[in-house]
């Protein structure tokens, strides 16, 4: 939703000098990384782009290795103890960045409603 909002503010932005039909459609069935990778060309934010890539490498750990043990590592309390941390810091990780997408989110937002007042006293 966020990279959607930065497409209304491009659109805004240009609205009677070009067309730009980026929308939420376009980032549907993009994948993590590829997402991650256009965030980085709306947002300066580099501590929070720096979480994204670090969840993007965590999140295909939980996907595709996480839940993949033998079954001596199965019952093993060591290796569950260790995978369970694991999973407990990026479900942390995952929170934060939730946390400062949402403050992002918010001032994207702000920045849209500007436009928007801007825009129509412009065409007034």
């Amino acid at each position: 939703m966020h990279l959607a909002s930065c497409f209304r503010i491009v659109e805004l932005s240009v609205m009677d000098k070009l067309s730009f039909g980026f929308t939420y459609k376009d980032l549907e069935r993009k994948s993590l990384g590829s997402l991650i990778e256009l965030f980085k060309k709306f947002n300066s934010n580099s501590e929070l782009l720096k979480l994204l890539q670090g969840l993007a490498k965590e999140r295909n750990y939980v996907a595709h290795q996480a839940y993949l043990m033998t079954q001596d590592e199965q019952r093993s309390s060591e290796v569950l103890v260790r995978e369970k941390k694991k999973v407990a810091d990026i479900s942390e990780k995952a929170h934060k960045a939730v946390t400062s997408l949402s403050k992002e989110s918010r001032r994207i937002e702000c920045l849209i409603e500007e436009l928007k007042i801007g825009t129509s006293s412009n065409q007034k």
